[in-house]
């Protein structure tokens, strides 16, 4: 069931943490409007979920253990960009180190911003010295 996977990241969490955990990835709705709710049974294959959802609830389950550190690869790239951009900006405000390793175009708000090729390694402070320096390149 989706509570008993938000478990297996906090095992004593109570059911507005769940829920607020489910918000911050914009799946609470989704999943109270379910017949079960929380108690909605989850099969292997992630149905009744889509894959998009799968991911956010893997999401919401990492952020239900207050990482000090979330990691979130290119698989988040699938992700609509407006839901994408709005849970991004939820996590960011949050009290731990969150880098994001994407191919996506580039979001705004983060501290800095890398560029990693197998050849070159960049770092930039913002999104306009990226910019910056992609154009000197052409």
């Amino acid at each position: 069931s989706v509570r008993h996977w938000l478990s297996l990241s906090k095992d004593d969490a109570t059911h507005d943490e769940m829920i607020n955990a489910l918000h911050m990835v914009e799946l609470d709705t989704i999943i109270l409007n379910f017949p079960e709710g929380l108690d909605t049974i989850i099969r292997p294959s992630g149905d009744p979920l889509h894959f998009s959802e799968m991911m956010r609830l893997k999401l919401a389950a990492a952020l239900l253990a207050r990482p000090r550190m979330l990691i979130i690869n290119g698989l988040f790239d699938a992700l609509h960009s407006d839901v994408r951009e709005r849970i991004v900006q939820r996590i960011m405000g949050l009290p731990f180190t969150f880098l994001y390793c994407s191919n996506a175009q580039f979001l705004d708000g983060f501290d800095g911003y890398m560029d990693i090729t197998a050849t070159t390694q960049y770092y930039y402070q913002s999104r306009a010295e990226y910019e910056a320096h992609r154009h000197s390149e052409r």
